[in-house]
């Protein structure tokens, strides 16, 4: 096959949870190019259309790296989905700056540095795309996290600005229900939507652009836009 009919994708955070799940579904008709710090479950995938390349995203340095790797090894890009991501339970006045810088770095700089850097690259493919993963809590915060809000609130402007702004590329932000991953496995998982239809779901539409609201975050969102004070309770209830 001529690399040119080729379909690339690089996902990020992709060993564990919803970057797995989205791995596995692109692999069907992508070859992936996996990030993660370490294979986790990629390990048990036997495919020849994955590469896996072990990278800190949290990292300048390393974001520079994979940049570099990824235009020096890939003829064109089709699909880039900036899924990795953190969320730790510290307050603003815990002063943990590390926990908060890193949080930062992972969640917001590195989908802004890795879009801007291989923006060369997707326009080199046909219809090529960017997706990106929201929060509900990028509109309504808990307060044991509002690092990971903060973030959140940057990508869904990010997502807006290059969906208005950049024609030549398809942006879509998916913003989710809670979904059963490690990240919230201290709150529980019974009756979450699972990484694989998440996953599933988000292939689906992988021809549309703008925002779309998975699930329960529909609700949330018609209910933040109706009374925020009654979501800002849910949210934060037990917290």
């Amino acid at each position: 096959m001529q690399q040119q009919n080729i379909k690339y994708a690089l996902v990020t955070g992709a060993s564990n949870g919803i970057g797995l799940a989205l791995t596995k579904q692109l692999l069907l008709t992508h070859h992936v190019i996996a990030i993660s710090r370490t294979p986790g479950d990629l390990e048990e995938i036997e495919s020849n259309n994955l590469t896996h390349w072990a990278y800190d995203l949290s990292k300048n340095s390393e974001r520079l790296k994979l940049i570099d790797q990824v235009k020096s090894t890939t003829p064109h890009l089709n699909l880039l989905i900036n899924n990795a991501g953190v969320q730790f339970e510290l307050t603003l006045e815990d002063l943990n700056w590390d926990s908060h810088q890193y949080e930062v770095a992972l969640n917001l700089m590195a989908p802004i540095h890795l879009t801007l850097g291989l923006e060369s690259l997707l326009l080199q493919a046909s219809q090529p795309k960017i997706i990106n993963m929201g929060s509900v809590l990028g509109f309504c915060h808990r307060k044991v996290s509002p690092m990971y809000s903060i973030t959140k609130t940057a990508i869904h402007r990010f997502s807006q600005i290059l969906h208005t702004d950049h024609k030549k590329i398809s942006v879509l932000e998916i913003i989710p229900p809670m979904v059963a991953t490690d990240m919230t496995k201290k709150r529980g998982h019974k009756g979450l939507l699972s990484s694989d239809d998440l996953a599933q779901f988000i292939i689906s539409k992988i021809n549309k652009s703008g925002v779309i609201y998975v699930g329960k975050a529909k609700l949330a969102r018609l209910l933040y836009s109706l009374a925020p004070k009654t979501l800002s309770k849910l949210m934060n209830k037990g917290s």
